[in-house]
């Protein structure tokens, strides 16, 4: 806990230090010179803003009490992939392949949040390409308890060797400025998914594509049952 704690600290002082640094320059300088300043004050205020509704909101996914069910993953990715065009591709063609089947065991309203998640960084980093294409689809898996989904795209990609602290909250490995988020989404997918018992991982080529895998509980005709929150002991 401490040592989240302290990452996050260290994070949300950045946009404060900014604050308090053009603040300082303000201080005597001629009026007409000021604009410029307190627009980046703005900027550096709503970024704050930003990451503490981030915070909270993924504080709430710990506190949530989980009402699990059967989960059509066909039906769930197609509601999530039509929200995701409208705010990700809104102005771009691109493709997106579905091939998934199945029923997973989860609560319907974090598995989407999950799959929103994954599918709207798979179209905003891939947007730019000349013909932008996500994947979605079954992986085969041993385990025959065990759901497994890739979701795929042919984007900017990124190189693995960085990518250490990737599902921590703030973490990103793109230019926030030319990429917009405040990179709370993959730490929001991991809790979701720790709390499924699930898991994440992923591969990448930098400049190639990225492929994120997610495992989740398959329905086996078990009666729907609720969790209460669980304890993050690794925090």
């Amino acid at each position: 806990m401490r040592s989240f704690s302290h990452a996050l600290s260290h994070d949300l002082r950045a946009p404060i230090r900014h604050i308090e640094g053009y603040a300082e320059v303000l201080n005597g300088m001629p009026p007409e010179e000021v604009g410029d300043y307190l627009a980046k004050i703005e900027s550096e205020a709503k970024e704050l803003s930003s990451m503490v509704d981030g915070l909270n909101a993924l504080c709430r996914i710990s506190s949530y009490e989980l009402i699990k069910d059967k989960v059509s993953l066909s039906e769930l990715i197609a509601k999530v992939e039509a929200d995701c065009r409208e705010s990700e591709w809104q102005d771009v063609s691109g493709e997106v392949k579905v091939n998934v089947g199945g029923m997973a065991f989860g609560d319907w309203r974090l598995l989407k949040i999950v799959f929103q998640n994954l599918l709207q960084n798979a179209m905003k980093y891939s947007a730019k390409e000349e013909h932008p294409c996500v994947q979605v689809r079954s992986v085969p898996t041993d385990d025959p308890q065990e759901t497994v989904v890739a979701i795929s795209d042919n984007g900017i990609g990124f190189n693995t060797k960085y990518a250490s602290n990737l599902f921590q909250p703030f973490r990103r490995l793109h230019n926030k400025n030319e990429y917009k988020g405040e990179g709370i989404g993959l730490a929001t997918v991991s809790r979701i998914l720790k709390r499924h018992s699930g898991r994440i991982w992923f591969e990448s080529e930098k400049d190639k594509s990225t492929t994120f895998f997610i495992s989740l509980e398959k329905w086996t005709g078990q009666a729907p049952v609720a969790e209460g929150p669980e304890d993050d002991e690794d925090e």
